[in-house]
């Protein structure tokens, strides 16, 4: 189940502390987030996460307009 992206203050706040020099792992550890995490914020630079993917046109099976004229196949010859 994927989990909630760390807030962006926590995000902005271990990459300020990278930049400038402290210590970010420190930083991260107490704001929760793990080290990996935080190395994929620092690795990025980005205080933003990217947005998740979404379902790929290629997983949908039946288009609105093919369900459509088939209920109504259904309806006119199958009942």
């Amino acid at each position: 189940m994927p989990t909630l992206p760390h807030s962006p203050v926590a995000r902005a706040r271990v990459l300020e502390s990278y930049r400038a020099g402290g210590d970010w792992m420190l930083l991260a550890t107490h704001h929760g987030i793990s080290l990996t995490a935080a190395r994929r914020i620092v690795d990025s630079g980005r205080e933003e996460p990217l947005p998740r993917k979404r379902l790929r046109s290629a997983s949908v099976k039946y288009t609105p307009g093919f369900v459509g004229s088939l209920e109504s196949y259904w309806d006119d010859n199958c009942s």
